[in-house]
């Protein structure tokens, strides 16, 4: 490399030489370090920096606006429970490329009735072998359309919140680029859907999404957009509602929607539906097992939906129209 002559260039190519590329911190949080709690170190880290945090129960919460952080559990992991931070969240998440594995998020409530376990509010996101349990909504994004949310080995549990006639999930992100759902397992929610997607794409394998003994959910998996679900278990409960396992609900495009190998589980005395088609697709359906008086898909509704959009009816007015189009259609459908 030919060597700088102004000397002020020659300066900076030293300090570079001598600096060499920043190291990653590490910092300790929990019983026995200097950090007691995971919001105390939220304005000391630098991008590309670790968070370790000890196992135990910590009424605490934490603004992440840090790129780059990898935070996580050791041993059993920590559980962040009962406390938000600015009537949002037990982690706000306003960084880009954060890594989240090992940790619990449990009974988070905020006065606007959506707090969340998670909010993720930067670009990409990955959550890595955490638990949701019994928060208002586990992960509510407001992420810009450039990111992508990566979910793998987690768990949702009793997740989700009625209000008014509003029921939330227990995963929901906006129209971002990719939600990818991965190996995880969803069950007892309390009348949202389960994943409500509109992600560009959404990608779930191998996962097992359910209602649960008690549960009573609407459609288990709602998207807006391309849909790839693969490998994964649907279970409609004995209490679930009038309502798909899938809802793919696109209506002014043409989305992929490809389900292969998937398994519905109906523990309902009700026949019930794998995919409820809202849209002009025509999906690839391959390898998916069912009973024989359950449906693979059914288009019933699309017209009344759209038609709800243009006219900016309500979900309810057309729910009888669309549920009763079903049960005929199950009668009618060859197996």
């Amino acid at each position: 490399m030919p060597i700088p002559r102004h000397p002020a260039l020659l300066l900076a190519c030293v300090v570079m030489l001598v600096a060499g590329p920043a190291v990653a911190r590490v910092f300790y949080v929990g019983n026995g370090h200097q950090y007691q709690r995971p919001s105390q170190v939220t304005a000391l880290v630098a991008p590309g920096d670790v968070v370790e945090i000890e196992p135990g129960d910590y009424y605490d919460c934490a603004i992440w606006r840090t790129d780059r952080l990898t935070i996580i559990g050791r041993g059993a992991g920590p559980v962040m429970t009962d406390t938000q931070c600015a009537d949002k969240a037990s982690f706000v998440i306003n960084g880009d490329d954060v890594v989240l594995r090992n940790l619990t998020f449990a009974r988070i409530r905020v006065p606007d009735r959506n707090g969340a376990g998670i909010r993720h509010q930067g670009r990409d996101l990955t959550i890595e072998n955490c638990r949701f349990i019994n928060n208002e909504i586990g992960l509510l994004s407001s992420a810009p359309v450039t990111a992508r949310v990566t979910i793998r080995d987690s768990r949702f549990e009793r997740n989700g919140v009625c209000d008014g006639g509003r029921c939330l999930p227990s995963v929901s992100v906006p129209g971002i680029t990719v939600l990818r759902i991965e190996h995880s397992a969803f069950t007892a929610s309390r009348g949202g859907s389960l994943v409500r997607s509109g992600a560009a794409k959404t990608v779930l394998l191998a996962n097992e999404i359910g209602d649960g003994p008690n549960g009573t959910a609407e459609t288990l998996v709602f998207a807006s957009g391309d849909l790839l679900a693969e490998g994964n278990l649907f279970e409609r409960g004995p209490h679930g509602q009038d309502a798909p396992a899938i809802t793919v609900r696109a209506l002014w495009h043409t989305p992929e929607i490809i389900l292969r190998d998937n398994t519905l589980l109906n523990q309902g005395a009700q026949p019930a539906l794998l995919l409820e088609n809202l849209s002009s697709a025509d999906p690839t359906l391959e390898g998916n097992v069912l009973a024989p008086a359950d449906v693979l898909v059914s288009n019933a509704g699309l017209l009344a939906a759209r038609g709800r959009d243009a006219g900016h009816l309500t979900y309810d007015a057309t729910a009888p129209l669309r549920a009763g189009v079903r049960r005929l259609e199950q009668r009618l459908v060859p197996k």
